[in-house]
């Protein structure tokens, strides 16, 4: 039996094969295939971060508490429901007794409602997509008593919740193992097969960094060079930053020549010029004939553009000299007759002894 897979905002081509995990070692191929070197080291300091040995990861159990289920309140009547409180705001301040705290166990019960797969599913890539946030509503209404003024600060608060789960629920059952068989032989029982599938498949895909730029232009070599090399907070590294530090400074502070003896890019006047070989910041297999190639690619498509845009210039002029110049034509013609219906009415005016003498 094989499943199609579609995710939010995609057509899904790609089918599963139930029968067998190999479409599990064909996912930790792709997935390898379109990593960074500090992505698979990120991956190994998370596995010594949980200390465990990949040979006994199956069937390992937990003792820890479980998430809290507040049975007591799902099962409320709708005749039993309580009463909540709200300020000016809409956000719930009672009642609180020392007997019981009702918004300590309401912020508890919209808890589990986002932790209800059913109810609110981890498919969706932003709490936005995530459907049937009405009938969320409805349903706590059915166990609380609260005014509709209630209802932005209750759905705000399912969704921090939901975000939160979500990622307490990747990291217990992604990143914690170091490929997807173990992920797969380890995969939740709270979530259907189908999706766990899906899931993986979407936690695979490689996330494309977005263009900080407002123009949208290329980063620089300089901002490049900063940018692949910004260190994460609360991590150790073997070696110092200071070097790298001193390079990023020089190449912000750094001015051209004025006599043009050296290069004019920032990078190339702090880090020194390009020799033959593996072209820096290019990536692999990035040589500088291969580099040339492209830029005179790029060359030859911005010279082919000029032409373009010069050919329509001229012919749009053209145009619109010839729509001048007809339209000039007629409002000669249009200028005669209005003149000469002009005199008419004024002859037709005069005393014919006075045309007469005017026209003789």
């Amino acid at each position: 039996m094989e499943n199609t897979i579609a995710l939010d905002g995609e057509t899904g081509d790609q089918t599963l094969n139930e029968a067998n995990l190999d479409w599990l070692s064909e996912l930790d191929e792709r997935a390898n295939a379109n990593r960074g070197m500090d992505e698979i080291m990120a991956e190994s300091e998370n596995e010594r971060e949980y200390d465990i040995d990949a040979d006994v990861l199956v069937g390992l159990s937990e003792t820890k508490r479980g998430p809290t289920m507040l049975h007591k309140v799902h099962m409320r009547s709708f005749e039993k429901r309580e009463a909540i409180i709200l300020n000016e705001f809409g956000h719930p301040i009672g009642p609180i007794t020392p007997e019981k705290d009702t918004v300590d166990e309401f912020s508890q019960f919209l808890g589990t409602i986002a932790r209800d797969y059913g109810t609110a599913p981890l498919l969706h890539r932003t709490w936005k997509l995530v459907p049937c946030k009405e009938k969320m509503w409805e349903y706590v209404l059915t166990k609380y008593i609260i005014a509709e003024q209630g209802r932005e600060w209750v759905l705000k608060t399912i969704g921090a919740a939901w975000r939160i789960h979500k990622c307490r629920f990747k990291k217990k059952h992604y990143y914690r193992y170091s490929n997807n068989k173990l992920r797969w032989l380890n995969r939740s029982k709270r979530v259907p097969d189908d999706d766990f599938k899906k899931l993986l498949i979407l936690w695979n895909k490689k996330k494309e960094k977005k263009n900080e730029d407002p123009n949208k232009q290329l980063p620089s070599l300089a901002q490049l060079f900063e940018r692949t090399r910004k260190r994460q907070e609360n991590k150790r590294y073997a070696d110092t930053y200071d070097d790298t530090a001193r390079k990023i400074e020089a190449m912000k502070n750094y001015t051209p020549p004025e006599d043009g003896s050296g290069p004019k890019d920032p990078y190339l006047g702090v880090m020194g010029k390009e020799y033959t070989g593996r072209r820096r910041l290019y990536g692999r297999g990035m040589v500088m004939d291969a580099l040339r190639a492209d830029i005179q690619n790029e060359k030859t498509e911005i010279v082919d553009m000029r032409k373009e845009l010069e050919a329509d210039y001229e012919r749009k002029k053209a145009e619109l000299e010839a729509n001048y110049a007809k339209k000039m034509e007629e409002f000669d013609k249009t200028k005669d007759k209005m003149v000469q219906d002009v005199l008419e009415k004024l002859i037709s005016k005069l005393p014919t002894n006075v045309v007469g003498e005017f026209l003789t």
